[in-house]
């Protein structure tokens, strides 16, 4: 069993290595412990490493900064212990598409080309493109997003229907636990010292440097449920294509047992683990 999920797993890689290329973002910094998780493979981040939608990023805590720079001159710079998605499914009608989805963690989001960023999202807030830098922090106590440059429109997620707040150079909207967010001139104190070192300073693009480099990265051991429950318990727009995505995992019994365990956390894997559930009876199929 193990060595048949281990060659689904290659060759699930294989189509995301296409995918990454045609993306054509890349890892161009990584100082520190990062792990990449691609299909259903977990791979080691390294610069010159190609990164395509969809990818997991994931940091250790003794990360000091990681960097993807996409061509139009789009980055992301992500701190210690941060969890991102790569252009993730839009999550509302009429939404803009985002570079990255911030589950957890620190993330400093740049526009160094000629063109605005798509902007990010995170569990409370969305930022649609904009021309500029802004800081954003994800965390179980309450999140915040600080505009450093340009302005950026912010957009409360639970608030159906109102409009985008304007974020000026300096503000910072903080959301806190309980869904309440509220705008404020300036980062607090606190705020300010919590920064991860690696994201106070802004630095040039990477990306020539690594033109004509092919890296491949490396192979680690494939995810397991603990490695992949933040994901599997996100908001169900993200989750959609993860039966799909992480089929071959499910065949693993400790993985599948999990899944079965935790089934109205998320019921998408209900198809692939007990079809014989949304099955019609045959009674029901004949026509009278």
């Amino acid at each position: 069993m193990a060595g048949r999920i281990r060659i689904g797993i290659l060759l699930l890689g294989l189509g995301w290595a296409v995918a990454a290329a045609a993306q054509s973002a890349l890892l161009t910094i990584v100082d520190g412990p990062a792990v990449l998780i691609e299909g259903a493979r977990r791979l080691a981040g390294a610069p010159g490493v190609a990164v395509g939608p969809g990818t997991l990023v994931e940091t250790g805590p003794q990360l000091n900064l990681l960097r993807i720079e996409w061509p139009d001159g789009t980055v992301a710079d992500l701190g210690p212990q941060t969890q991102v998605m790569l252009a993730p499914p839009v999550l509302a009608r009429g939404a803009p598409r985002a570079a990255f989805y911030l589950l957890r963690g620190w993330a400093k989001q740049a526009s160094l080309g000629a063109v605005p960023t798509r902007g990010l999202v995170t569990p409370a807030l969305q930022i649609a493109g904009f021309k500029g830098s802004v800081l954003a922090h994800v965390a179980p106590a309450g999140s915040f997003v600080f505009a450093e440059s340009g302005t950026a429109a912010v957009v409360e997620r639970a608030a159906a229907g109102r409009g985008p707040v304007s974020l000026d150079p300096g503000a910072v909207v903080v959301a806190g636990a309980g869904g309440q967010w509220r705008l404020a001139a300036r980062l607090t104190p606190e705020q300010m010292q919590s920064v991860p070192p690696g994201l106070r300073d802004s630095l040039p693009l990477q990306a020539a440097r690594l033109a004509g480099r092919h890296v491949t990265p490396q192979l680690l051991p494939a995810p397991d449920y603990d490695v992949l429950q933040p994901w599997l318990d996100a908001e169900p727009g993200l989750r959609r294509g993860f039966p799909e995505r992480f089929a071959v995992l499910a065949r693993e019994p400790a993985f599948r047992s999990r899944l079965d365990q935790d089934l109205r956390a998320h019921p998408e894997w209900t198809a692939l683990l007990h079809p014989e559930r949304l099955a019609r009876p045959a009674s029901a199929a004949r026509p009278r």
